[in-house]
């Protein structure tokens, strides 16, 4: 179970840096200004990813079951934003606002995961040991999936 929820780890950092990504290419697309938009939706998102880690905390009880929950609902949101992106740009009114809404349910999705599977794990693993393992899986995601879609 330990391995699997490291290499789960892995598979996190992957799949929330592509959501990030994803948001800010349809913005981008939609909106034009690509810096102006990649600058925005990557703050936002590293924004709400430490609101997600604040709310971690008061996360008590059934951590495995509570981390699948936030799993499911990042698959979900992450999954659909490009779509739902591309099909609300020109019905919803207020489109900006839907898409940092968007961003903001998500990098709060993922800022819950690391602090909630850290806490799962901190009973098996030394805390030294721990930290190590769950930023050196994230970190090699991001770097690893970050430099393949800018290639």
């Amino acid at each position: 179970m330990q391995l699997l929820l490291l290499v789960s780890i892995f598979v996190i950092a992957a799949c929330g840096l592509v959501y990030q990504l994803i948001v800010s290419t349809m913005a981008s697309y939609l909106l034009g200004d690509s810096i102006m938009q990649f600058s925005t939706i990557i703050g936002a998102y590293l924004f709400a990813m430490g609101i997600g880690s604040f709310l971690s905390k008061y996360i008590h009880r059934g951590l495995i079951r509570m981390f699948v929950q936030v799993e499911i609902l990042l698959g979900l949101f992450g999954g659909t934003s490009s779509a739902l992106l591309y099909f609300a740009f020109d019905r919803v009114e207020h489109f900006r606002m839907l898409m940092y809404v968007m961003v903001l349910i998500i990098g709060t999705l993922v800022g819950l995961e690391i602090p909630i599977l850290m806490r799962i794990l901190q009973e098996r693993i030394k805390l030294a040991d721990l930290v190590a393992k769950v930023f050196t899986f994230d970190y090699i995601a991001d770097v690893r999936f970050s430099s393949f879609i800018f290639v």
